[in-house]
C-alpha cells in the first residue's frame, strides 16, 4: 500500500488529479473496496472540482480509523459546492473536533496527509492557508508516541519542505535523513516507504541549489524502485534543467518521449527547447496540440495544468501567432472549466494584448471585476490606455497603484507603465529612461532565487525585458554613430539588457535581431554580423535580418553582398517590396554599382508608396507628432519613419543630379524643404540642398543656406 501512497503524494505534488483517479481506479479492480483507495479517489474528484461526486464517496466509506481523514475531506468537499450546506459544514466541523482527541495514529497519519497534499494545486477555491499547520500538528501527535515511525517523520519532512520558512525547511532533511539512516540496516521489507524520504532528500537538496548531489539521489531511486523509473528521469530533467544542463536535457527528454509519446512533462520541455533555444515556432505549435490533446486525455478536469502550461510558452512566443493560437486555445480550455476564475481571465487578456487583439481590454476588465486585488488585470487595462492614449485614465489608476505599492516598492510593471506614459503624454525623455532602467533592476531582483525551470521563463518573461528594450531603443540614435562618437549610455544599457535575455532565450529571434541592430548602431559590425548570422542559421527566411545584413554590407562598401541579402529577403517574404528600407538600400546598391538610372527608377517606385510622399506615420521619438498627411491611407506593419522619408528625398535628388537631370533634382529638393519644414528633419535637408549647390559651383548659395544653422538644431 506505501507503494501506491508514494504515486497518489506524487502526483499530488505534481498537481495530476486524474492520475491519481486512474491508478485508484486500477488498484480498486485488483484490490475491491479498500477504503483508503477510495478516500484518495474522493481527492483526486474534489481537486477536479466535482464536490458533490466527492462527497458521495467519502461518505461510502465507514472505516473508524479513517473517519477523522474522511471528515476533514468532507468539510472541504461541502466547501466547493456553489451552494455550501453550512449546517452539515458545522455538523463536520463538532465531529472533526470530537474524533481528533481520539483518534489513531493511522487516522492522524492519513488526516495529516490530505492536509498536507489539500495545500498543492491545482486549487478548486482557495485553499486556507493553515492547512499545513494542521498537517504538522496532526503529524506531531503521531511522533509524540512513536518518535522514530518512518511514514511519520516521512511526511513531516515533506510538511516542512512545502512550508515557506527557512527553519521548517531547514527541518525537513533532519526527517529524511533519520528515516534513511534506519532503512540502511531494516529489512528490505519494512523499507518500501524509504522511496518518499530520498524523494524528498533530494528536494530539499534542489531547494539549496545543490543539484549535482540531488542527482544522486533520483540515480539511487531510479536503480533501487524500477517501478519509479519513468518518474525518476522525470525528477532528473529537472534537475538538469536547473544545472542548465540543455544538451543532457535534451537527450533525456527525447528518451522519455521514445517510450511515452504523450507524456505531458517531456513533451512540455520538448517544446520548451524548441522556443527557447531554436526559435522553432512552427514545431513548438504542433507540440503545444500535442500537450493538449495529451491534457485532454489524461487531466480534462485540470484548468490550472491548462494555464500553468500556456503561460511560459505564451511568453517565449516571440508574439508568433501559430504559437499565441495554441496558448490561447489551452486558455480556453482552462476558463472553460472554471469561468469565474480571474487568473485565467486576466492570462486570456494579456495573450491576446500579445496578439494585438483589441478584445484584451474586455478580457482585463473581466479579470479585475472577477477579483478587485488582481493587479495583474489592472496592469495590462493601464497599458491599453496608453497605447490607446487614454493618458489622463492610465494616469489615474498608476497614481493609485503607485500610492499602494509605496511599502514594498514599486513593481517593475509600474515602473515600466510609467515609463511609457510620462515618455507619450509628456515626452520626458529623462525621466522615462530612468524609469525603464528601474523596471529592469527591479524585474531582476524578482528573479533572485529561482530556479531554472520551465515556470522560470513565466517569471523572466522575456517578452516583457523585450518591451523595455524596444522602449529604450525609441531614446537611441537611429542610424550608426560617427566613427569617433562614444555610444550613448541608453545604447550601452540597451545592449546589456538584449545580451541579458539572448543567453537566457537564444530562440528569441526579434531579441538577437534587436541586439544585432543596437550593436551596428555601435558601430560593432562584426558582433552585428555574428547576431545575425545565429539569427537566419535558427531562420533563415527572416526578411529583417536580411535587410540589416544588407545595410552592414553597405556601410562596408560591399554593394554586391548587400545586393545579395536583399534578394534573399525578397525571396522569403514579397512583402519587402512594400517597404521603404528595401526600396532605399536598393537605390544606394545602384548607385554604388554605378547604375544612376536603376537607382532613380527604384527610389521613385519608392515613392509612390504609402506614408513617403506625404507623411502618415507618427514619429514617437519626436515631441511634435508628424501627421501631415493630405490622404490618409493605411499604414503597413514596416509603416515609414521621418527619417528614412527624408533620407529618400535625399538620396532621390542625389542620384537624379549625378544623372545629370539637374531640374527634376531641384524639384525634388524643393518638394523635400516644403514636406519637412518644421520637422526634426529640416535641417538635414538644408545641408543636402547646400551640398548640391557646392557640387554645382555656387558657394554663395550654400553659405547663405547653411547661414540658418544654429547649435542647438539637429545635425549643426
Amino acid at each position: 500500500m506505501e507503494d501506491i501512497q508514494s504515486f497518489v503524494n506524487y502526483y499530488a505534488r505534481e498537481g495530476y488529479a486524474r492520475h491519481i483517479q486512474s491508478l485508484c481506479n486500477e488498484q480498486l479492480k485488483k484490490k475491491g473496496d479498500d477504503p483508503i483507495l477510495i478516500f484518495w479517489r474522493a481527492f483526486s474528484l474534489m481537486k477536479e472540482n466535482l464536490s458533490s461526486e466527492a462527497i458521495r464517496e467519502l461518505e461510502s466509506i465507514h472505516s473508524k480509523e479513517l473517519k477523522l481523514g474522511v471528515t476533514a475531506a468532507l468539510i472541504e468537499a461541502h466547501q466547493l459546492a456553489k451552494l455550501v450546506d453550512r449546517e452539515r459544514v458545522e455538523e463536520l466541523t463538532a465531529s472533526y473536533t470530537i474524533d481528533e482527541t481520539s483518534t489513531s495514529e493511522k487516522g492522524l497519519l492519513l488526516t495529516a496527509n490530505f492536509y498536507w497534499l489539500w495545500h498543492y494545486p491545482p486549487f478548486p477555491k482557495n485553499v486556507p492557508t493553515n492547512n499545513l499547520d494542521k498537517a504538522r500538528d496532526l503529524i506531531n501527535r503521531v511522533l509524540e508516541s512513536q518518535p522514530q515511525y518512518g511514514p511519520a517523520l516521512t511526511l513531516r519532512g515533506w510538511i516542512d519542505l512545502s512550508s515557506d520558512r527557512e527553519a521548517h525547511i531547514s527541518k525537513g532533511i533532519t526527517s529524511f535523513d533519520s528515516v534513511l539512516k534506519a532503512g540502511a540496516t531494516a529489512n528490505p521489507k519494512d523499507r518500501k516507504g524509504e522511496i518518499d524520504a530520498l524523494l524528498g532528500k533530494a528536494k530539499y537538496l534542489e531547494i539549496k541549489k545543490q543539484y549535482p548531489q540531488a542527482l544522486d539521489i533520483i540515480n539511487q531511486v531510479v536503480i533501487q524502485y524500477p517501478w519509479f523509473f519513468s518518474k525518476g528521469n522525470v525528477e532528473k530533467v529537472k534537475l538538469l534543467l536547473a544545472m542548465q544542463e540543455w544538451d543532457q536535457v535534451h537527450e533525456l527528454v527525447q528518451k522519455i518521449v521514445n517510450q511515452e509519446p504523450t507524456n505531458i512533462f517531456a513533451l512540455q520541455i520538448l517544446t520548451l527547447i524548441h522556443l527557447a533555444r531554436e526559435g522553432r515556432h512552427v514545431i513548438a505549435a504542433n507540440r503545444i496540440g500535442d500537450i493538449m490533446q495529451g491534457i485532454d486525455k489524461q487531466e480534462p478536469r485540470n484548468g490550472n495544468l491548462y494555464y500553468r502550461i500556456a503561460r511560459p510558452f505564451a511568453r517565449l512566443a516571440g508574439r508568433n501567432p501559430a504559437v499565441l493560437h495554441q496558448t490561447l486555445a489551452l486558455i480556453d480550455r482552462a476558463r472553460a472549466l472554471s469561468q469565474d476564475n480571474s487568473d485565467f481571465v486576466t492570462e486570456c487578456g494579456y495573450e491576446q494584448s500579445l496578439m494585438s487583439n483589441p478584445s484584451a481590454l474586455a478580457s482585463f476588465r473581466l479579470g479585475l471585476k472577477l477579483d478587485e486585488s488582481n493587479v495583474n488585470a489592472l496592469y495590462g487595462i493601464i497599458r491599453c490606455q496608453i497605447l490607446d492614449s487614454n493618458f489622463d485614465e492610465a494616469e489615474q489608476q498608476l497614481e493609485f497603484l503607485n500610492e499602494i505599492q509605496v511599502a514594498a516598492g514599486r513593481t517593475a510593471e509600474v515602473a515600466y507603465l510609467t515609463a511609457l506614459l510620462v515618455w507619450r503624454k509628456d515626452k520626458n525623455r529623462e525621466k522615462s529612461i530612468s524609469l525603464l532602467t528601474e523596471a529592469v533592476d527591479v524585474h531582476f531582483k524578482s528573479l533572485k532565487g529561482i530556479t531554472m525551470g520551465v515556470d522560470y521563463f513565466t517569471k523572466f518573461n522575456p517578452d516583457f525585458l523585450l518591451d523595455i528594450a524596444k522602449e529604450y531603443l525609441t531614446h537611441c540614435p537611429s542610424d550608426p554613430l560617427d566613427a569617433n562618437d562614444p555610444a550613448p549610455n541608453v545604447l550601452v544599457t540597451v545592449v546589456k539588457l538584449l545580451e541579458i535575455i539572448v543567453r537566457a532565450v537564444p530562440g528569441f529571434l526579434e531579441c538577437q535581431y534587436l541586439l544585432g541592430k543596437a550593436k551596428f548602431f555601435m558601430n560593432d559590425d562584426d558582433s552585428a554580423q555574428q547576431t545575425l548570422d545565429l539569427v537566419l542559421k535558427m531562420y533563415p527566411a527572416y526578411a529583417e535580418a536580411h535587410i540589416l545584413e544588407a545595410q552592414i554590407f553597405l556601410k562596408k562598401d560591399q554593394a554586391k553582398h548587400a545586393s545579395a541579402s536583399l534578394e534573399l529577403a525578397l525571396s522569403h517574404n514579397f512583402e519587402v517590396r512594400e517597404w521603404p528600407l528595401f526600396h532605399l538600400l536598393k537605390a544606394i546598391i545602384h548607385e554604388k554599382l554605378g547604375e544612376l538610372d536603376e537607382s532613380v527608377k527604384v527610389l521613385e517606385q519608392a515613392m509612390l508608396l504609402p506614408g513617403v510622399r506625404t507623411g502618415i506615420a507618427i514619429e514617437e521619438s519626436s515631441p511634435k507628432k508628424e501627421i501631415k498627411a493630405k490622404d490618409k491611407k493605411k499604414t503597413t506593419h514596416h509603416a515609414v519613419s521621418i527619417k528614412e522619408r527624408a533620407t529618400i528625398f535625399i538620396q532621390l535628388t542625389v542620384s537624379l543630379y549625378k544623372k545629370g537631370a539637374i531640374p527634376e533634382s531641384e524639384k525634388i529638393m524643393q518638394e523635400a524643404i516644403d514636406e519637412f519644414r518644421d520637422t526634426q528633419e529640416e535641417m538635414r535637408v538644408v545641408l543636402a540642398n547646400a551640398d548640391l549647390s557646392l557640387k554645382r559651383g555656387d558657394v554663395e548659395q550654400a553659405l547663405g543656406l547653411l547661414s540658418v544653422a544654429r547649435p542647438e538644431k539637429p545635425y549643426y
